[in-house]
């Protein structure tokens, strides 16, 4: 305000008498300090002469920094006030335009305009916290929820992964032993009419006992034919125990005589193994399942 001030008293010579007409006495502005935008009554009060007539213009001269949207004209004598109302929109020091008021044109008449961000007013505000993104807070709760819940859905599907894991194991373990007795069972039925009966019987007889011996954990290999029956006995029937005994007494008596067999009874002898190891491979995968299932 000390601006507008010291800007009005420089510009008083200018407006004494340099006109015959009036004389202004003072500018008054309310409110007294304004910004860009505001609104602003400006009183300036004159003297002016007696038969003098003042009208309010119908129309004003056009400005880009200043909008003058009304104007009143109080007048008791030679006394007489000019209120002038107008919205700046440029900063520093500055004159309302030019305004034809019938009998005189008001010139000269300075303000000073200040912007919102006075430098005196201008501090520096205390650092923020951190900021976040919409919803952070929400995703990082899901999160540590999520994270959280991962124990406790293993912990209550363990029971259920070991029995998975238990068969995926049975799958790969238990079926290699039948694969591979399987085979030579093979090679053996391929090579029938060449391979003596000595060496056709001495391989089927071990390949039996060695896929005995990796699937029921019991050692088929170091036991005699005789002492072979009991174990048999625990995992087949009567039945199947008979004909697996008269199988491997058939091949003891082939490999001691040195006598070659007919090839049909070879091949009824051969077929009758994988039978059996067949079934007994089936037998076991279904209830190793059962027990799964249980568990």
């Amino acid at each position: 305000m000390k601006k507008l001030y010291l800007f009005i008293i420089l510009l008083l010579p200018l407006f004494a008498f340099s006109f015959e007409d009036y004389n202004i006495k003072s500018v008054e502005f309310k409110p007294k300090e304004f910004n860009v935008g505001e609104s602003v009554k400006c009183s300036v009060f004159l003297e002016v002469r007696e038969n003098l007539e003042l009208v309010v213009p119908e129309t004003i001269e056009d400005s880009k920094w200043i909008d003058i949207y009304d104007i009143s004209i109080d007048r008791k004598d030679q006394l007489c006030v000019i209120d002038i109302y107008f919205k700046s929109f440029k900063i520093g020091n500055l004159f309302i335009p030019d305004i034809d008021l019938g009998g005189i044109v008001l010139k000269n008449i300075p303000y000073y305009i200040q912007s919102s961000l006075d430098a005196n007013d201008i501090s520096i505000s205390e650092p923020k916290g951190q900021l976040y993104l919409p919803m952070t807070f929400t995703y990082s709760l899901i999160l540590i929820l999520f994270l959280a819940g991962i124990p406790v859905l293993i912990f209550s599907l363990s029971g259920r992964i070991k029995n998975i894991r238990t068969k995926i194991f049975m799958f790969f373990t238990k079926k290699r032993p039948f694969k591979i007795f399987m085979k030579e069972c093979t090679y053996l039925k391929d090579n029938l009419q060449t391979l003596e009966s000595k060496l056709f019987y001495t391989k089927l007889i071990n390949s039996f006992r060695s896929y005995l011996t990796v699937s029921t954990k019991d050692d088929f290999f170091s036991v005699t034919t005789g002492e072979m029956q009991v174990l048999l006995a625990k995992h087949f029937d009567d039945l199947v125990v008979e004909d697996i005994l008269s199988i491997v007494k058939h091949s003891d008596e082939i490999r001691f005589s040195f006598k070659n067999e007919n090839l049909r009874r070879e091949e009824k002898d051969l077929l009758r193994i994988m039978e059996i190891c067949s079934n007994f491979e089936k037998n076991n995968y279904i209830e190793n399942e059962l027990k799964g299932d249980v568990e």
